[in-house]
């Protein structure tokens, strides 16, 4: 249940079942956590069996796809650069899909919408903290944060 960004049980989080892992092309290293993407199946590239026609999703970018430099881009090196690539959890592809598998789609960043505010957790050790930021609205990642000495 656990994550890239960290986020540990993503129930608890609140981004429950409409998370994604992007490619590394779009996860940037970790910078794309949190951040909203509304997909919806391409049905100019894909079978039409595929699609359910005018649906869309918006997935949280919870998690990394873990390139596979071995296998080519177009036989399950889906998330090799320098393809864009969302693994969505199976209720998120089903919004959009048919069929399970590897499905053109075409995307957009959206801004999050998120209920009950930032939430903050934090962890650490006598050296380090360590502060979890999660359900943050709007762009969705953070991109800087600081700590105020009391």
């Amino acid at each position: 249940m656990g994550s890239e960004c960290a986020y540990g049980n993503l129930f608890s989080q609140g981004y429950m079942t409409r998370t994604a892992a992007l490619s590394t092309v779009l996860f940037n290293d970790c910078a794309a956590c949190g951040e909203c993407y509304k997909i919806e199946c391409d049905r100019k590239r894909a079978d039409p069996l595929f699609c359910k026609p005018s649906m869309t999703v918006t997935v949280t970018a919870t998690n990394i796809c873990p390139p596979n430099d071995a296998l080519p881009n177009d036989n399950a090196g889906w998330c090799n650069t320098p393809r864009p690539h969302f693994d969505m959890a199976q209720p998120a592809s089903e919004k959009i899909g048919v069929k399970g598998g590897i499905i053109p789609v075409m995307y957009q960043r959206v801004p999050c919408v998120k209920r009950g505010g930032v939430r903050y957790k934090i962890n650490g050790h006598d050296y380090f903290n360590l502060v979890l930021v999660s359900n943050v609205a709007a762009a969705g990642s953070i991109k800087s944060m600081d700590v105020k000495e009391q």
